[in-house]
């Protein structure tokens, strides 16, 4: 695998408009976290990095944001209550 700089630089050469959000517009947004994860894994952080700039907005598409507030949520009532527990505790003692 070319790194983006040769990659670039090539695509350039050829005359083709390189671009990681034309790259990946064919690839499913379920399947974007997969892709990112073995390009981080393979070609390290940078790359990584510039695959995230221009997936990002179809990465969003797919997080249930009502979901995640909705678990969020109920994490925080149950540390809150904990630490209420822990809190009775101390001052009883």
């Amino acid at each position: 695998q070319l790194n983006s700089i040769t990659r670039r630089e090539l695509s350039s050469l050829q005359g083709i408009d390189y671009s990681y959000s034309s790259l990946f517009a064919e690839i499913d947004p379920i399947l974007l976290p997969v892709v990112l994860a073995l390009a981080g894994e393979k070609h390290g952080q940078n790359e990584l990095y510039r695959m995230l700039i221009a997936t990002a907005p179809d990465l969003v598409s797919v997080v249930n944001r009502r979901g995640v507030l909705k678990q969020k949520m109920a994490e925080n009532t149950a540390r809150v209550a904990a630490l209420n527990t822990e809190y009775t505790r101390q001052v009883a003692a």
